[in-house]
């Protein structure tokens, strides 16, 4: 039996992980999957050995306050494998702390895969381009504007395009019902992102902009989608003082997305999966002040939403720092809301960064693509 050992950082990879394992596992079931991960990869099979979930973090300051939790696991990593001794090791995203392991893994002589290899969204990709190449055996790059950039750095790659269109087309394919919880028109889905410092920074700006809109159209149904049940707590405390009644769900997201008129949601991989849904957005984005100075002095970048960034233009609203206002979210989406044209418009343009990700078969080519490394 092969041994694979999974790790990411946080919600969206161990997502993403799960469905991996699915897929490795319909093609090939004599594999044990160990993980640094979270119930999702949990629930397909892997089995946890630290729950990483809680690692993500948005800006530089926040990821300092997060070092004490990271860094042990880092510092033992090397014995982990060691003691696990895995035939192969795939890494998803979180490539700070990924690209580290990766290099560890290799002086173990232990071959490694990289899921959702990084990307640069400003500039070349310098220094993590040139470890990827030195210490990935193969990288699985999702995003077609870095294949130059990977070749230029001589990587080991496949362009095997975003696999969320994949999921999410089979998942839509097998329900033909609609969620029980709620029906109606005008349903908005609210997703403030999967971190805490994410739920406190935008999610109350989301909810003010909620009343507004309520104010102008009474039968507005309002959803929030949360990643998973730790996230409640923080949420029903943001919940107390507001006018509106609001629902909250912990599951059944693409079914309910799939049902929604328009979807605010800070940045992040919902983007996508919202594109594959065809759904208008309204993207709104927050950071510490600190980290805002820090990202200014770093990078330059125009877009902050995955769309935008791949059509090189606004096609769906953002609102970062100073412009994020209750009043310019609720002003966008009325607007959206009660145009035909907005929403055509949208609509197609959404469609054309569908046909750009190329994501039709992109999990299952991964998973073939890992398992015949692993049977060679």
């Amino acid at each position: 039996m092969k041994r694979v050992f999974i790790i990411c950082g946080e919600k969206s990879g161990d997502f993403q992980g799960s469905y991996l394992v699915k897929a490795m596992k319909a093609l090939n079931d004599d594999i044990e999957f160990y993980a640094i991960g979270g119930n999702s990869l949990k629930e397909a099979g892997a089995k946890i050995l630290i729950n990483s979930t809680s690692w993500g973090c948005i800006g530089i300051i926040e990821g300092i306050k997060k070092f004490p939790i990271i860094y042990p696991v880092l510092k033992n990593i090397k014995d982990i494998l060691i003691e696990k001794s895995p035939d192969l090791v795939i890494l998803i995203d979180f490539r700070f702390f990924n690209l580290k392991v990766a290099k560890i893994a290799k002086q173990l002589k232990i071959p490694v895969i990289y899921y959702f290899s990084p990307v640069s969204w400003a500039g070349k990709g310098g220094k993590k381009l040139r470890d990827l190449a030195s210490y990935a055996d193969l990288s699985l790059l999702t995003f077609p504007f870095a294949i130059e950039d990977y070749k230029n750095a001589n990587v080991k790659f496949e362009y095997i395009g975003h696999p969320t269109i994949e999921i999410i087309n089979k998942w839509v394919c097998k329900q033909k019902s609609v969620s029980p919880m709620i029906s109606g028109r005008n349903i908005i889905c609210l997703l403030p992102g999967s971190r805490e410092k994410e739920i406190n920074l935008i999610l109350p700006v989301f909810l003010k902009a909620c009343e507004m809109i309520k104010e102008k159209l009474d039968e507005a149904i309002f959803v929030i989608l949360l990643s998973d049940k730790t996230m409640w707590k923080n949420v029903l405390a943001r919940l107390k003082n507001i006018k509106i009644s609001v629902y909250i769900s912990d599951k059944d997201h693409f079914n309910i997305m799939r049902m929604c008129d328009l979807m605010i949601l800070a940045s992040g991989s919902a983007t996508v999966e919202g594109a594959c849904l065809l759904k208008p957005m309204i993207v709104g984005y927050k950071v510490s002040f600190l980290t805002k100075i820090l990202i200014r002095m770093l990078i330059n970048v125009k877009y902050i939403s995955i769309p935008n960034i791949i059509m090189d233009k606004e096609i769906i609203p953002e609102f970062k720092q100073e412009s994020l206002t209750p009043e310019n979210i609720a002003r966008e989406a009325l607007s959206i809301l009660f145009s035909l044209d907005r929403k055509k418009e949208m609509k197609n343009n959404l469609s054309m960064v569908n046909n750009y990700l190329n994501g039709e078969n992109s999990l299952s080519k991964a998973a073939k693509l890992i398992n015949d490394f692993l049977l060679n």
